[in-house]
């Protein structure tokens, strides 16, 4: 080999990581569009950039100094496996997902939002898909308008009180199909849950849990949603017993429809 020529050499490499070099230049190519295409998936599924920047480097462009070859082979093979890897598991996350409605036709847009909330909220696709996929099975009676809003107003009240995602949702959901009607936005419904669960001093997940059955049961004797909210604040801060009070309250609104 000349000295100073920098070509990457396939006869340097083992049969893997030879595959591995093909495999990368096939998919993406070995110019700098394909070195920054490669990039840019691997940063969107959330991999080491340090181990990716010397895949990219040393193996798609082609060029590497002789003393390299054996490193940057390695690096090639190792970057490669893990991007398929994380291809492949985001499939399996986005798979029932993909079944609702026109979604298999959105399957590029429905990766970059499973990977952009993901990042917002700081949780795995897998958890971002599941909630992606209740959220549309259980909203089907409302317009994609409001069930888009609802998915950051659940975003934002997980983040807000470091609650679990499919707590939110649940809570948040069944409370804007329950008493929807009373408020302007989903932001003051959201606005005023949280409000409750600061004043009654409780535990998000009991809020979450219990708060839905109680404003049915107020709804179906004509109590309003801030009527039972702060029927909640007020009999929890007597009571201390959570469970009692959430049941008390519910028994009180049917005993109130069994007199009407």
């Amino acid at each position: 080999m000349a000295k100073g020529d920098t070509t990457l050499k396939m006869e340097f490499l083992t049969a893997g990581e030879a595959r591995a070099v093909n495999a990368i230049r096939e998919v993406y190519g070995a110019q700098d569009t394909g070195m920054k295409k490669q990039a840019k998936q691997a940063n969107i599924l959330g991999l080491s950039m340090r181990k990716l920047a010397r895949s990219v480097a040393y193996g798609v462009s082609g060029y590497v100094g002789v003393q390299g070859v054996n490193a940057a082979a390695s690096a090639l093979t190792s970057g490669a496996n893990e991007f398929a890897n994380a291809q492949i598991n985001m499939e399996k996350a986005i798979t029932p997902l993909s079944s609702l409605g026109d979604n298999a036709g959105k399957l590029p847009e429905l990766r970059a939002e499973v990977v952009d909330l993901g990042a917002l909220v700081g949780t795995t696709n897998q958890e971002i898909a599941d909630f992606l996929f209740d959220l549309q099975s259980n909203t089907g009676n409302l317009s994609d308008e409001i069930r888009d809003n609802l998915k950051y107003e659940i975003l934002e009240l997980a983040r807000a009180t470091g609650g679990r995602l499919v707590t939110a949702q649940n809570l948040l959901t069944k409370a804007y199909q329950i008493s929807g009607k009373e408020v302007e936005n989903l932001n003051e419904l959201q606005n005023k849950l949280m409000f409750t669960q600061e004043k009654a001093s409780l535990r998000f997940e009991d809020l979450a849990a219990r708060a839905p059955e109680v404003l049915a049961a107020g709804q179906v004797v004509g109590v309003t949603m801030n009527e039972v909210l702060a029927s909640i604040i007020g009999a929890t801060k007597k009571s201390g017993n959570i469970e009692k009070t959430f049941t008390g309250l519910r028994n009180v609104f049917l005993l109130m429809e069994e007199a009407q």
